[in-house]
């Protein structure tokens, strides 16, 4: 083991410092070797057969590149869960744990029956949501083919009840999914401006439909989910979003003018802006 983990430092020295790329060798194993890591300080010197060798070959080719980790492996872990992942979809964020954790505590007290999660990615939101309140009806939608098929697998493998819809948010409405108690979304937050200060491990394998939105328009996919969710939430039913934290004062106030009641910005464990629920009045 000691070998792969030299091989990995070294290679990957650009990106990740010692203990990081140790790690990931200790990962590659793991998975090369389909073992746990108690395997791998129990067997060491470790012996790999030539596939195992090019197997490994392969995991720090596509690390080196710059590539996620968890596109490599194919899963990551959000909430304690292990959720499907691959190029196409975003990798779950620690502070999206925070949003859905708000949500959790919400609804456990006001027991909601209806939910839509907008812009679902690998459906982390949503099959985390339907683990925590399994009496929520939930439902989620996104406009990325690969998305739809990500986040149907992930509720399929932690075997939760979740309807995955293809849904166009700027060209269609959620009336279908009408009345609902909650509405939630992680949607496309970052300007087209903001890639310069992007690594590069995210600007070029994480898909930029779900990350971008105009320099010029800024809140184009709040201003519309917020409109949508007037018509399609009951009276004192809730809006959560997760937003860029150079936006929380714009999206309050923009809330406000469209009539929401009890807009709240709630800072992540970063002290960055970076949540905001508020009210359907009624």
């Amino acid at each position: 083991m000691r070998n792969v983990e030299s091989r990995f430092v070294s290679a990957l020295s650009d990106l990740y410092d010692a203990d990081e790329a140790k790690q990931l060798a200790r990962i590659c194993l793991q998975m090369v070797l389909d073992c746990n890591l108690g395997y791998l300080l129990c067997h060491s010197p470790l012996s790999l057969s030539e596939t195992q060798s090019a197997q490994v070959d392969s995991f720090l080719s596509r690390l080196k590149s710059g590539e996620p980790v968890q596109y490599v492996e194919g899963e990551a872990v959000f909430m304690g869960r292990m959720f499907n992942v691959e190029p196409g979809v975003l990798i779950p964020r620690p502070e999206t744990v925070e949003l859905v954790q708000w949500i959790v505590e919400d609804c456990r007290e006001k027991q909601p029956s209806s939910l839509l999660d907008v812009g679902t990615g690998s459906g982390c939101i949503a099959v985390s949501l339907a683990a925590e309140l399994p009496h929520v009806r939930v439902a989620a939608v996104d406009v990325s083919s690969v998305a739809l098929r990500v986040a149907k697998s992930n509720a399929e493998r932690m075997n939760v009840s979740v309807s995955v819809d293809p849904l166009d948010v700027l060209h269609s409405s959620f009336d279908a999914y009408a009345p609902l108690d909650v509405v939630v979304s992680n949607p496309p937050y970052i300007c087209e401006m903001e890639k310069e200060q992007m690594h590069k491990n995210v600007l070029e394998y994480e898909p930029h439909l779900a990350l971008f939105v105009p320099d010029n328009d800024p809140l184009l996919f709040y201003r519309r989910i917020a409109e949508l969710s007037l018509s399609a939430l009951k009276p004192k039913g809730m809006l959560y979003f997760e937003i860029n934290e150079r936006f929380g004062t714009e999206i309050k106030e923009m809330l406000e003018k469209m009539g929401f009641a009890d807009v709240q910005v709630r800072k992540d464990f970063f002290a960055k802006d970076r949540m905001v629920r508020a009210t359907k009045n009624g």
